[in-house]
């Protein structure tokens, strides 16, 4: 059967035809002109993605560096603030401590398990040992070795299996020490020499070469504390004056900032009753120093930007003259640990924490024992501290108790323990 077409409908037609083979003609054109490696967008790739997975099974999602700071400063008490990459670091465990054991006239570095309660020989020595203190990567420990505490004394650094890392560095008097952030250095404060001066002492571990930041200082030197950026470090001097009769002479204590950059110093609120013991914050913005139990003692802050340091009010007891002792900050800067050494022989210490402010004080430690060297976990969750029976004071050994910060879970880790400062293991 023939189909007529009219006419009008047949010229629709071309038209039609011709506007799809032009449309074509130029999708082609198009699509030809692109680079031949761009690819091709397909439906699985519009598709939200998993994220990948590690070797082990965990998630893992990508990061943002978040920019830390370090402070610098001139002579003049100037500061500024620069931005700086942060440092990785490991995630503490908070299971190891280092301390000391003494029987038999020998002398042993122990490693004790707070979860297993175990104790593990790391060295021994033939002379006494006191403050070992793990570098902050925790790969060597450091303590110091001698007949007895005024000296002279060797610092010996120890690798993570016992090994000596280094050759022993003697030194007539020795107050304090300090690892760097990187661990690769020890700060020291003390006399090399007999009848040398007081000094701030490097200790480079590799190159096992000692330097020296103040040669002509002329006052002694106390506690110091390095910064966790590294950039200086902080130490506790005295300054002696004569106001009269050869026997009316007092002492006053400043901090003296060193910055290692700028090859500098400045004194932080000259004339404070600091003792020592100072703890860097996390910011490097200040210093939490102990004052002089003689004269109440008690926490102070001290800024790093020389202006005025203040007491802190720790547990309402500002004011009252007690004589607060051992005061540390918690690595995560959130809180404030301290001892109340009780009048009464019986009575024992009191170990409390509180927040920075000093609000909101927890009592940590039981009756009837004195307290002596609380140490903070790297995490911040726990406490450990040597104890004897209130009243015994010849005891010449402890028991190391741990505690967690809300007072719970109280234990005893090992014991006849030689009384001198434990050490965290990173």
């Amino acid at each position: 059967m023939n189909i007529m077409v009219h006419p009008i409908m047949r010229s629709l037609g071309r038209a039609i035809f011709l506007w799809c083979f032009l449309i074509s003609t130029v999708s082609c054109a198009f699509r030809d002109s692109l680079p031949e490696s761009q690819p091709a967008v397909t439906d699985s790739a519009r598709e939200p993605q998993p994220s990948p997975v590690s070797a082990t099974g965990h998630l893992t999602t990508p990061t943002v560096p978040t920019p830390t700071s370090t402070i610098s400063f001139t002579s003049t008490s100037t500061f500024t603030r620069t931005s700086m990459p942060p440092i990785a670091t490991p995630i503490p465990d908070s299971r190891f401590l280092a301390l000391v054991s003494k029987q038999d006239g020998q002398t042993a570095i122990q490693i004790a398990d707070v979860v297993g309660a175990g104790l593990t020989l790391l060295a021994s020595d033939n002379k006494d040992a006191f403050s070992p203190q793990w570098s902050p990567d925790g790969l060597r420990l450091a303590y110091l070795s001698g007949p007895n505490r005024l000296g002279p004394l060797e610092i010996v650094v120890l690798s993570s299996d016992g090994k000596q890392a280094a050759h022993p560095v003697k030194f007539n008097q020795l107050w304090s020490f300090d690892w760097s952030p990187d661990s690769s250095q020890i700060a020291i404060s003390g006399v090399k020499e007999p009848n040398g001066r007081w000094d701030v002492h490097i200790v480079d571990i590799e190159a096992e070469v000692v330097s020296n930041l103040l040669p002509d200082y002329e006052y002694e030197l106390f506690d110091l504390a390095w910064s966790l950026d590294g950039a200086h470090i902080a130490v506790a001097t005295s300054l002696e004056k004569k106001t009269g009769s050869p026997d009316d002479i007092f002492i006053t204590r400043h901090i003296l900032l060193l910055n290692l950059k700028a090859a500098s110093k400045v004194i932080l609120d000259r004339g404070l009753p600091v003792v020592g013991q100072l703890h860097w914050s996390a910011p490097g913005d200040y210093l939490l120093a102990n004052a002089d139990p003689l004269i109440g003692g008690g926490p102070y802050r001290v800024p790093t930007d020389g202006s005025s340091s203040q007491p802190i009010d720790v547990g309402g007891t500002s004011g009252q003259n007690v004589p607060i002792t051992n005061s540390a900050l918690s690595p995560d800067g959130r809180f404030i640990l301290y001892v109340i050494p009780k009048t009464s022989s019986t009575s024992g210490d009191e170990l409390y924490i509180a927040s920075t402010d000093g609000k909101a004080p927890k009592l940590l430690s039981p009756d009837g024992i004195r307290v002596l060297f609380p140490a903070w976990s790297p995490d911040s969750q726990q406490v450990a501290f040597m104890a004897v029976a209130a009243g015994a004071e010849a005891a010449t050994s402890g028991e190391l108790f741990v505690v967690k910060m809300d007072g719970s879970q109280l234990r005893s880790v090992a014991s006849d323990m030689a009384l001198t400062t434990v050490s965290w293991r990173p």
